[in-house]
């Protein structure tokens, strides 16, 4: 705080004109340091708004335009797909697979590069297994292998089967 009192004793010693000049000198840096850290940076950040701005328009132009072929794809999707409906074939063979009292059987749903589906039931009741995979069928789900072996018990197979649409 003795720093002060020593700082405007010097300001006092310093010519009228020396005193305008530095008064000066410091609204020049002010001025300067303002432009760069505040009005600088603020210029730019609206300036690369303003062009996010008009490609996110132009984007919304195009997807607008895509809008009415999308709206006919979706609506011819369910008669050309059929079973496809519900989502992808591994969603919907896990959800088909819970919804006939299976889901707590499967150990393994492996999706393959190829669009099958690789799967593995163990200890599940084999009437059970049999009518999913009628079910399967009924959906258009092709069962391109089977795999059936003894469970653990009477009435338990394990199962591997691979699908695809």
């Amino acid at each position: 705080m003795s720093r002060w009192p020593a700082m405007t004793a010097r300001w006092r010693r310093l010519a009228p004109r020396e005193q305008r000049l530095l008064l000066l000198a410091a609204a020049v840096l002010a001025l300067l340091l303002g432009y760069g850290l505040l009005w600088a940076p603020w210029q730019a950040a609206r300036e690369r708004l303003r062009a996010d701005n008009a490609r996110l328009r132009a984007d919304l132009a195009w997807l607008q335009q895509l809008a009415p072929q999308v709206q006919a794809l979706r609506a011819r999707q369910p008669a050309a797909a059929g079973a496809d409906a519900g989502g992808p074939l591994p969603v919907r063979l896990d959800a088909s697979l819970r919804a006939a009292g299976l889901g707590e059987h499967l150990s393994r749903l492996e999706p393959a590069a190829d669009g099958s589906v690789k799967l593995w039931l163990n200890d599940a009741p084999a009437d059970g297994v049999l009518a999913w995979l009628a079910e399967l069928a009924a959906q258009g789900v092709a069962v391109e292998s089977l795999g059936l072996a003894p469970g653990a018990g009477p009435g338990l197979v394990n199962a591997r089967a691979t699908a695809r649409e």
